[in-house]
């Protein structure tokens, strides 16, 4: 009995004693290998997807099983791809000891609930955040389609000029690593 897996995308994982049969995007599974047997019958096979980070969209995993004698049988699985987007809002010109007030918005794009994602601002130019005031948050679930919300405030220095540029970054394992920026120009 052969098992054929095939996908667009990404590369299959396999445990130490197959990642012989690793073929980046396709595995084969069965057959002999050194007058071994690789499966038995009633055998589970297992694996893992790695799917390239600029992946976007579902993976559809095709596997179709041949035995020799019999007719072929194809199953497919498909997974949708978690997807967030994250923007950053914020005034164009503040002036000097003035306040910046940002707004953050990050999106569950996707299909299935993420958990525990975490979201970090940072900065450069001539302003800082007030104690005790956080520069990070923990989001601990944010379903599907949902959308959460926060605002934070960085303060201009009273010698300060030029631009504040402020980026978000939102991350989970799952994801890519989401980011926004917002640039503010001090006015004197």
């Amino acid at each position: 009995m052969f098992v054929e897996g095939s996908l667009s995308g990404g590369q299959f994982v396999l445990d130490q004693a197959h990642a012989g049969l690793n073929d980046r995007g396709r595995v084969l599974w069965g057959g002999r290998s050194g007058g071994k047997a690789l499966h038995t019958p009633d055998a589970y096979i297992t694996y893992q997807v790695q799917v390239d980070s600029d992946m976007r969209g579902d993976v559809v995993n095709e596997a179709l099983v041949s035995i020799e004698g019999r007719r072929s049988y194809s199953l497919k699985a498909q997974t949708a791809l978690p997807v967030v987007e994250v923007a950053l809002s914020a005034p164009n010109y503040v002036g000097v000891t003035s306040p910046i007030r940002y707004s953050i918005k990050v999106t569950n794009r996707g299909a299935v609930a993420l958990t525990n994602l975490e979201v970090t601002a940072s900065w450069t130019g001539g302003a800082y955040i007030e104690y005790p005031n956080p520069e990070s948050w923990a989001i601990p679930e944010l379903a599907a389609g949902a959308e959460w919300n926060r605002q934070f405030t960085l303060w201009t220095f009273s010698t300060a000029s030029g631009q504040v540029v402020a980026s978000v970054e939102v991350s989970h394992p799952w994801i890519g690593t989401a980011t926004a920026t917002a640039n503010t120009t001090i006015v004197r």
